[in-house]
Formats: structure tokens, sequence, C-alpha cells
């Protein structure tokens, strides 16, 4: 199966009700992230809405809509219900991806990112396991990445030097604004020109 078909066989098979939004813009596709304001929040997401585009193909997952661990199993390990904003099948510039993505308004509580990205990382793995084993689609080549898409934070930096992170223990963290656009060029560090 060539890419594409990949793609449309995933897209025909993976229920709808969990994708993120994705549009066609062009011959490219993009993907809105969002983040639910809730009225009873006393501090409120300032990162809410993120625009990634500039992909060939993509499947966007709202992990939020997945809770696939039953927490009778391991009681104690709370973290593995965690979710993250989007779990990502891309296809950039003809080579297939994974991607973990968070959206955070601030950069406290490290410890909860990580959680969150290994969580992606859980089920990056469930869904490699049953796309071979029930659509015989073989993603052992797509590269894994983890990110975090965060405001400017005064009272905290990121390290700047990580440009891609298959470690879900050390994503990279992008600093970006609301309601920003973000290619998926940068998510795997290539060149926008």
């Amino acid at each position: 199966m060539t890419f594409r078909e990949i793609f449309t066989c995933l897209s025909a098979e993976i229920n709808t009700e969990i994708f993120c939004p994705v549009k066609k813009v062009g011959t490219h596709f993009e993907v809105i992230l969002t983040e639910k304001v809730r009225k009873s929040d006393p501090n409120p997401p300032t990162l809410t809405k993120l625009t990634l585009f500039g992909f060939d193909e993509v499947i966007s997952i709202n992990q939020d809509l997945i809770k696939p661990y039953n927490p009778i199993l391991l009681p104690d390990k709370k973290a593995i219900n965690k979710t993250c904003d989007g779990i990502l099948l891309a296809l950039i510039s003809g080579k297939p991806y994974f991607f973990v993505t968070e959206m955070k308004s601030s950069l406290s509580n490290m410890q909860e990112h990580v959680w969150k990205m290994q969580a992606g990382k859980n089920i990056i793995s469930y869904l490699k396991c049953i796309f071979s084993e029930y659509l015989d689609i073989d993603t052992h080549s797509w590269h894994t990445f983890y990110c975090v898409f965060h405001v400017a934070d005064p009272k905290r930096t990121t390290d700047d030097s990580i440009k891609l992170s298959q470690n879900p223990k050390q994503p990279v963290y992008f600093c970006v604004e609301n309601n920003d656009r973000f290619s998926a060029l940068k998510l795997i560090n290539e060149s926008l020109i």
C-alpha cells in the first residue's frame, strides 16, 4: 500500500467522532487543535487554538475522547489515564510520522506534561499494534515525536536546543501565541524554504 492508500484506509476505519478538525487548503491539510474553556474555570487557558499546517496527509485524534485503560488494571497509576490534546498520524514531505501534541497556557507542572506524553506514547503503541494486526499496515518505520506548544511564560524558560524529541520524558517545547499557525515542517525540524 502507498502512504496515500494507508491514509485513505485509516480515515475510513477510524471512528471520525474522535477526530480533531482537519481541513484541506490547496494541496495540503491543516489541523486545528483547540482547548475547551469552561465558564467555571477560575484560570481559563490562554492558549485555546492552534493551527498546524502544511501536511501532505493528516489524521488528528483527540485523545481526550479515548480512555482505553481500565483503572482496575493498575489502580495506583493515575497517570495512565492522562490525555494529550492530539495524536497526529501525518505525512510530511512524503514521509510518515506520529506526533503527540499538547497545548499549555503555562509551563507549570512539568511532570504533568511528561505523563501526557507517555499516555500519547501508549496510544500510539496500541494504534501500531492494531494497524498491523487488523489492517495489515506496517508502521515500524514511522518516527514518533513529542511536542508541547506553550505561550510565553516569563517565569520559566524552555530548552531551545532540543529541536526534535522521540522521548516522551523530554518533549520539545514550541513557544506560540493563541490562534497561531505553526508549520508541519517545523515539527520535523525542516527548513520552511
